[in-house]
């Protein structure tokens, strides 16, 4: 051997023993570090050797020995971020009690790549002291039997994430189009010092049995669903981003007395598919409203129950009862109901139902209480049921048109500005009429059956026959 080659030769094991060295110093560092937290844990990853959970020889105990075992359903378990390799692979029968995630560095310390992984714990704590991120789940299922603490970064990109507990969430939540997420418990989205965010991105979907308790920031982006089989409470410092085509489905009550801002995007929806009754509350005033509505099972009776809550585009009541308190329903968009068993019920004098849109439909009809109001600013069609009170509003013809005889038991109010325009059988038995703005009568018969009240067209009002055959006839009862 030359003494250029002794040279070398010295040089590369001088290199590999100095590597090793470095192995030996960081593994004792490492386990120093876990020892030094370990009293509250059975088992510690260290990932010294692979990725591989079934591997015994990357599991440390407390006593900070390896030896030879791997955590079972009775150990506590801890990931940190500063082992040597990610938890990546864990076949079937991979368990332990409560697995702590520490996410104190920018690195995914559960990283679940393969199809066959299924890891169930009892429990599940995401911790975070610096970093952001926590556990990444790509395919394959982690389920957790108990509950969820979540302070670090959860993104679900595919697989399954099954939680039978509550979540309580003071971090990012993001759900990918792929994945499969279900909560069997409560969703707690957390008033939080960073950021509490569930979000679902284009085409996810997550699914919570229990409540779903909404405070900072929760994001539908297009075509995401939400469904929430308890109540929804949105808190003081809720905020909701709503995108086009998302919708949210609700089995409980909707309390939003609090919230300031939920202003969904157009073609959202909400569908209340509950099997019996349903608050709604949505503290109108406070920059809040719903987009679009649909309430879609027989034995469902959705409530209105304080204040006015408002709807920005269309209301759907394909089946079940639309039930108003002491509030007003605002639908700016159409009222659709061609179900003749779905009814809307107002349970007191003061419940009102006004209407903006085109085209409306109630096919099951109005309680004889309360009022519908048509107020859109233009032409409008008025369904041909029958009402108690009657009131007509703003600029537009709001035309009635019907082949039988349909009745106002008590006030018709036809406002300045507005044309009401029958075409048909219309018999009022009311106390009051008043039109201050334009009575048209095509060809029809108009008659105020009621001895005792009183007919009032003012100084603003008229009333105009529009056919040339004399067929129109306003009657008043003697």
């Amino acid at each position: 051997m030359t003494c250029y080659e002794f040279a070398i030769h010295s040089f590369e094991l001088l290199n590999i023993k100095t590597h090793v060295m470095k192995k030996i110093i960081t593994t004792i560092a490492l386990l120093l570090s876990f020892f030094s937290s370990s009293q509250n844990y059975d088992y510690i990853w260290t990932g010294l050797v692979n990725e591989d959970w079934s591997n015994s020889l990357n599991w440390m105990n407390s006593a900070g020995n390896i030896d030879g075992l791997i955590p079972n359903s009775n150990h506590n378990v801890l990931c940190p971020s500063n082992a040597f390799n990610p938890l990546k692979s864990f076949p079937e029968g991979s368990e332990c009690n409560t697995l702590t995630i520490d996410a104190s560095y920018n690195t995914f310390v559960v990283q679940s790549n393969v199809p066959t992984n299924h890891l169930v714990c009892n429990s599940l704590i995401v911790d975070n002291s610096n970093g952001i991120y926590g556990v990444q789940i790509n395919s394959g299922k982690i389920e957790v039997l108990g509950d969820l603490l979540n302070k670090g970064y959860i993104r679900l990109i595919g697989g399954e994430f099954k939680i039978h507990g509550n979540v309580g969430n003071y971090s990012y939540f993001f759900v990918y189009s792929n994945a499969l997420v279900d909560v069997n418990g409560n969703f707690n989205n957390e008033i939080s010092s960073t950021l509490s965010y569930l979000r679902l991105v284009s085409n996810s979907e997550i699914s919570i049995a229990g409540n779903l308790n909404w405070n900072e920031t929760i994001a539908l982006y297009p075509n995401s669903k939400m469904h929430v089989d308890g109540n929804i409470t949105m808190g003081a410092s809720s905020n909701a981003i709503i995108h086009n085509g998302s919708e949210i489905y609700c089995k409980g009550n909707w309390d939003a007395a609090l919230a300031s801002n939920f202003t969904p995007n157009v073609s959202s929806k909400v569908i209340f598919n509950g099997d019996s009754q349903q608050f709604c509350n949505l503290g109108y005033g406070n920059n809040n409203y719903f987009q679009n509505v649909e309430v879609n099972k027989p034995n469902d009776t959705l409530i209105i129950l304080q204040d006015e809550v408002m709807i920005n585009g269309d209301f759907d009541l394909t089946q079940g009862v639309l039930k108003i308190e002491n509030a007003t329903l605002d639908v700016n968009g159409d009222f659709n109901s061609l179900n003749p068993f779905s009814k809307v019920v107002f349970s007191q004098a003061s419940s009102r139902l006004e209407l903006s849109g085109v085209n409306n439909t109630i096919a099951g009809g109005v309680s004889n209480n309360g009022t519908v109001c048509y107020d859109r600013v233009g032409d409008q069609s008025i369904a041909t049921i029958n009402y108690f009170n009657l009131e007509i509003e703003n600029e537009g013809v709001k035309n009635i048109t019907n082949s039988w005889v349909n009745w106002i038991w008590n006030d018709l109010h036809v406002f300045t500005q507005a044309e009401f325009e029958i075409d048909g059988f219309l018999f009022l038995n009311g106390q009051n009429i008043l039109s201050e703005g334009v009575l048209k009568i095509n060809e029809s018969i108009f008659y105020a059956l009621n001895q005792s009240g009183s007919f009032i067209v003012n100084s603003t009002g008229s009333i105009n026959f529009t056919d040339n055959s004399n067929e129109g006839r306003l009657l008043l009862r003697s």
